[in-house]
């Protein structure tokens, strides 16, 4: 048909025409006359749940392509500076077009074929009118589409050619035009300018005729009168509470969406996409693996999923740290009972943990205390904050000290930071590796707006500068976060660092597993050689214990480089980066747990009477007499759901229970007993204390180089991304890309082949 026609009209099913026809104007005709290309009659907004991801993955096909999403007339007024689209669309209930323009632009092909790849007209039902909106907008010139003044109807749309109004028919609920003469074509505004229209509301004069005209375009008294019979005015205090309401409603909406979202089976990020591997000849395939934390784990997880048996791979895991599986994430024991001394609270979002913890059978629980109150204390315990554990209290507390505007902007900055981070999974599935952290972070997201940007930004500067937060939200919520889960400042964290640490503040997304972390390590089956030190390593062989030495087609180094002293031979890249770290001076913050059962004394928690119902105390600023900087109610790692529901009723009884006091050295029993009454009758346990002495976490700097993944000549690296943000999720995400990368190298070596079945 596209062959044999010049030009073609649709019509939608429910499409009537009120006004008369006959004798009117030849729509070709007139397209034709002035060279347009496409004409449409009006325009909308598409549901945003017929258009879930559609700007990220155009967004993605423009930096694909190094195409300006924003380079026209029309693309600016669907995309705004801040590369927001609120679903404005042509609507193609009525639309006519120029054949030929469609069947021979091969850039309009390219487009639907990479929209169709992504798959989102079958997983969100992306319809025709976004896509077309958005392939016009960005390849045809304005002056070849217009929007014409015609009589038409279609569902609650109706219009007039002649700008009266329609009016409803008394036999039907159809509408139709007074004037019955000859129809004329009329334009209307620009396309862009419409399109303007249905951006947020800003009061500009366009908008308020546009809404008059459309307020005039239908007459029917019985459902008007009631606008004008009522007085309505909203004060500043209706105000606050409507927007209350609002917020509260949206939440629930999002919360039941997201609840859907969970269903899936959360193992299907474990998944391989690409086709598995075999040795190419003779021996199997022989990786080492130098560290059993997380990161270690991973890659050994990911590595045993590249090829087609345990015939074809050898891996092996070298651990040197007492003996202990999990690097830091592991468990102290404190009054017959073991609590976590690291990674100890999970993300829902951490697809990567949720299916591991899945896939091995481990039971969850949540993480937070549903009545539990939270002390953000400043320099002295008057500049305090407190949260008493009830959600609607709390709730209004919070817009009050900070404004419901400032937290939802943070919520949505954080939103925002994860949705583009979850790109990652998908893309790993389909066997996409990166050389650097920085490689990685720059493809999430538009070359203005990606995740690699964070890291030249402080999160005190981003989060006030960039999202407009106000400052007493930035120095309290944001560093109380910063300081909990790294001990530093939001002036020292990177904003994509600091966001991610923010993300660990939303108690209602957060899980811890019920038995200690550092079995997953345990459970992911590989073979572990213990060694009292490891001294060097290349993609020819391993030196251990001083004199042993292995051979292997490919080394994983998945501990801090930091913080070893793993000589890596025969690789200048591997020597660069080395002297890069030496260069940059970078370490690890050294932080030091301890765990006391008791009640944490009123004057820390600002508390006249008593500190009951308090869970923790978190520092928001530095004080040089402070040598701490969060105190945590703590559950024993195999406590169950009623179990923490107990530990919670002696929280609100006053009891004692056990708390985590986070310090940068060790304290003295003293120290410990100025923050914490402990009972002094037989039975109450002394302090533990776990010492991170060689660095929980990077000792982090705004701006700072990162080192790459690939440290050249099959050597890999996995603690370049905790430069970035160290988190579980990172390491997982850090070890599945270093056997992305193994498989890579073994493929260009000739050492593995595709398997065929």
């Amino acid at each position: 048909m596209a062959v044999i026609f010049d030009y073609a009209l649709t019509l939608d099913t429910d499409s009537y025409l009120p006004g008369q026809w006959d004798n009117g104007e030849d729509v070709f005709d007139y397209m034709h006359a002035r060279n347009l290309t496409a004409v449409f009659t009006h325009f909308g907004r598409e549901s945003a749940a017929a258009a879930v991801n559609f700007l990220q993955y155009f967004l993605l096909y423009c930096k694909m392509h190094d195409i300006d999403p924003r380079g026209s007339p029309v693309a600016k007024s669907l995309i705004e500076a801040n590369f927001k689209w609120y679903q404005q669309v042509f609507e193609l209930d009525f639309e006519a077009v120029k054949l030929s323009w469609f069947v021979e632009n091969a850039a309009y092909r390219d487009f639907f074929l990479f929209m169709d790849s992504t798959g989102g007209f079958y997983k969100y039902r992306w319809g025709n009118n976004p896509f077309r909106t958005f392939a016009l907008a960005s390849l045809l010139p304005e002056d070849q589409m217009a929007a014409l003044r015609v009589s038409y109807a279609h569902q609650g749309f109706c219009q007039c050619d002649d700008g009266q109004k329609c009016h409803p028919r008394p036999t039907d609920s159809l509408y139709e035009c007074p004037s019955r003469g000859p129809y004329r074509l009329k334009e209307d505004l620009s396309v862009s300018e419409l399109l303007r229209q249905l951006q947020p509301w800003r009061g500009t004069e366009d908008q308020m005729a546009r809404l008059d005209e459309i307020s005039d375009m239908v007459q029917n008294p019985s459902d008007c009168d009631w606008a004008s019979r009522m007085d309505f005015r909203v004060d500043d205090r209706s105000f606050t509470v409507l927007a209350f309401i609002a917020v509260t409603v949206m939440t629930l909406f999002i919360g039941v969406r997201w609840a859907k979202r969970e269903r899936g089976d959360p193992t299907a990020v474990l998944n391989w996409a690409p086709e598995v591997l075999m040795a190419a000849k003779g021996p199997p395939c022989s990786v080492a693996i130098i560290g059993a934390g997380m990161a270690g784990a991973s890659a050994a997880y990911f590595c045993s999923q590249l090829f087609d048996s345990e015939t074809s791979v050898k891996i092996d895991v070298f651990e040197s740290s007492d003996h202990h599986v999990g690097g830091r994430a592991r468990s102290v024991e404190c009054g017959g009972r073991k609590y976590e001394a690291g990674a100890s609270i999970v993300h829902k979002e951490n697809k990567y943990f949720v299916g591991f913890c899945e896939r091995f059978g481990l039971e969850r629980r949540k993480a937070a205390m549903s009545s539990a109150g939270i002390v953000f204390r400043g320099s002295t315990s008057l500049r305090s904050f407190r949260l008493r554990g009830n959600k609607i209290l709390d709730t209004f507390a919070s817009i009050r000290r900070y404004g419901l505007f400032n937290l939802m902007k943070l919520k949505r900055a954080v939103a925002r930071c994860i949705e583009k981070f979850t790109m990652l999974y998908d893309r790993q599935r389909r066997g996409v590796s990166y050389n650097s952290p920085l490689e990685m972070l720059e493809s999430l997201g538009t070359a203005q707006d990606n995740l690699a940007n964070m890291l030249n930004l402080s999160v005190d500067d981003y989060f006030s500068g960039e999202c407009g937060l106000n400052n007493r939200l930035v120095k309290e919520l944001v560093n109380a976060g910063t300081r909990c889960n790294y001990r530093q400042p939001g002036s020292c964290l990177n904003a994509f660092c600091g966001t991610v640490s923010m993300a660990g503040t939303d108690s209602e997304a957060l899980f811890s597993v019920v038995g200690p972390s550092e079995m997953l390590g345990e459970l992911a089956g590989y073979s572990i050689l213990w060694s009292e030190s490891i001294e060097s390593g290349s993609a020819s062989e391993v030196h251990y214990n001083s004199t042993e030495v292995r051979d292997y087609h490919a080394v994983i180094i998945a501990c801090p480089l930091e913080s070893n002293s793993i000589e890596i031979a025969g690789s200048r890249t591997a020597r660069k980066a080395v002297g890069l770290l030496e260069a940059e001076g970078h370490s690890m913050c050294r932080t030091v747990c301890h765990y006391a059962e008791g009640k944490i004394r009123p004057d820390i928690a600002n508390s006249v009477i008593k500190a009951a119902n308090i869970a923790a105390v978190l520092t928001y600023e530095p004080d040089p007499n402070l040598p701490w900087t969060s105190i945590g109610c703590q559950i024993p790692v195999d406590a169950t759901q009623e179990e923490v529901r107990e530990i919670e009723a002696r929280l609100l009884r006053g009891d004692g229970v056990v708390f985590k006091i986070f310090a940068e050295r060790p304290l003295s029993d003293s120290e410990i007993d100025v923050l914490i009454d402990r009972p002094s009758e037989p039975g109450v346990a002394k302090a533990a204390i776990h010492d991170w002495q060689s660095g929980a976490y990077p000792e982090y700097h705004v701006g700072e180089k990162l080192l790459p993944f690939d440290l050249g000549c099959g050597v890999f690296a996995t603690s370049p991304m905790e430069r970035a943000a160290s988190a579980l999720e990172t390491a997982c995400i850090s070890g599945r890309n270093a056997a992305l990368l193994v498989r890579k190298f073994m493929l260009e070596q000739g050492l593995a082949v595709g398997a065929k079945f």
